[in-house]
């Protein structure tokens, strides 16, 4: 298979945006890149993350049902020694 990049994007959704940008900004030091709207009541905030993109879509409109997704996502990062276990504000 042949990929357009060597990573992959990270998407999520939330209704809470202030708390989950500042668990990633805070806790991983993504750089924030730019806002894109994507349609009506739907803003994509899109943060550096390696050669991959770390989409926070905010939504105007209640998320239904359970999280559904990946429960685990590791972020690889040269300042490290060790991994360091955490979870954003929003998790289960």
């Amino acid at each position: 298979m042949q990929l357009a990049k060597p990573a992959l994007d990270i998407g999520l959704f939330t209704n809470d945006f202030a708390a989950i940008s500042e668990f990633w900004a805070t806790h991983t030091g993504v750089a924030f890149d730019h806002l894109q709207p994507v349609s009506p009541g739907v803003n994509q905030h899109r943060f550096t993350l390696g050669d991959g993109v770390l989409k926070i879509n905010e939504m105007d409109a209640a998320l239904n049902g359970s999280p559904i997704g990946f429960s685990r996502v590791l972020v690889g990062c040269d300042e490290l020694q060790e991994p360091v276990a955490l979870r954003d504000v929003l998790s289960v």
